[in-house]
């Protein structure tokens, strides 16, 4: 509520001009805060660019799935007599060429 020292200080003419002010005002508001939601919009969506594009404009490489990986045999799963069997022959007969020479 405005006090009524203040309205007696302005004209009615004057009262009319700032009461459309306002009204003017507000539209300047809700244009205002419909921008920054935009603009909170936009910022969003460069992200997600920039996270496809790379920082330099090339696309990362993706995300390995399981990592690099280890060599060897998968720890808690056992090799059967028969399986270690093959797998010695076939290492001798890999190698054999290298022992001869």
């Amino acid at each position: 509520m405005i006090p009524r020292r203040l309205l007696r200080r302005f004209s009615v003419e004057d009262l009319r001009a700032a009461i459309r002010q306002k009204g003017n005002l507000d539209k300047v508001t809700a244009l205002e805060r419909k921008r920054e939601k935009l603009q909170k919009a936009l910022s969003r969506i460069d992200r997600k660019l920039a996270r496809l594009n790379g920082v330099n404009g090339s696309p990362r490489k993706p995300a390995k799935a399981k990592g690099p990986g280890k060599r060897g045999r998968r720890r808690g799963f056992k090799v059967s007599a028969a399986t270690r069997r093959k797998m010695r022959l076939a290492a001798l007969r890999r190698h054999s060429g290298q022992r001869q020479g």
